[in-house]
């Protein structure tokens, strides 16, 4: 009877050590590796009058067993990187139809040379920046052309709260836009190099007030916030993307989410594979 039961206590002992382990074990940050669709059209060498339509983005797997939470990150990392759109396939096949109808309409009742007509691409790459076991931080580089005399480019920011599953919004980060929205202009005006006392409407910036507005496109970093304007939300085309870093000491009376970056992966940026 001793015996049976000194077994059952080691296989209880033996069991709770090897939950606990394997508890530990799957909170460390995730693992992924990266996926990569790619479409061109019509297949060839002649890259000046091609389609080329490529995307490639992370898939995040814990190291025992992936949870609800992480498969609601990779969901929406997908969407992030198809604009929120249709399905990748969908995506593309529309993409190559809509260059041929733009190509058809070009050349229809015009004596026009088929080879003075370019090609389009559409260019989506995921990137992780912060791989850590408490948040996931990703930006999505896309870089488009669709005719006309230039194409457009953005990043797009997307912190991701493990545990939960939620990307996290402003207001779950902060509790006043309006001191954000002060320090963003301070550090701004700062990094730029522009005149303070001059509004920022006067200095080419599409701010009606000495101001800026409080993007949601934010990166939670170690080095500070991360606020990024793409071509057009606040300047012309020919100023280009802006962004402005924003140290934590500067917003720490108004952060309700404290970013927790021990034993985190800081990867930016990786090279993702070809």
């Amino acid at each position: 009877m001793k015996r049976y039961l000194l077994w059952i206590l080691i296989v209880l002992v033996a069991g709770t050590v090897a939950y606990e382990v394997l508890v530990k074990w799957n909170a460390l940050p995730c693992n992924y590796q990266y996926v990569e669709y790619r479409h061109t059209y019509p297949e060839g060498e002649d890259t000046l009058h091609q389609v080329e339509w490529t995307v490639s983005y992370p898939v995040f797997s814990r190291r025992i067993y992936t949870d609800e939470g992480v498969e609601h990150i990779n969901s929406m990392v997908e969407d992030v990187a198809v604009q929120d759109t249709v399905s990748i396939e969908d995506l593309s096949v529309g993409f190559v139809a809509s260059y041929k109808d733009f190509k058809a309409s070009m050349m229809s009742g015009r004596d026009i040379d088929e080879d003075l007509i370019p090609g389009w691409y559409y260019d989506s790459k995921t990137y992780v920046l912060i791989n850590g076991s408490k948040l996931i931080v990703t930006e999505c580089e896309i870089d488009e052309y669709q005719g006309g005399a230039h194409g457009t480019y953005g990043s797009f920011f997307a912190n991701y709260d493990v545990k939960t599953g939620r990307k996290l919004a402003l207001d779950d980060v902060f509790t006043d836009t309006v001191v954000v929205s002060e320090a963003v202009t301070k550090y701004f005006v700062e990094q730029y190099e522009l005149e303070r006392d001059v509004p920022l409407s006067r200095q080419g910036f599409f701010v009606e007030e000495h101001r800026l507005p409080v993007t949601p496109n934010f990166a939670l970093l170690p080095e500070g916030v991360l606020f990024t304007y793409n071509i057009y939300e606040i300047a012309p085309y020919a100023f280009g993307k802006c962004e402005v870093t924003v140290p934590y000491s500067a917003l720490r009376a108004v952060m309700k989410y404290r970013p927790d970056f021990r034993k985190a992966d800081v990867l930016r940026h990786e090279i993702v594979p070809e």
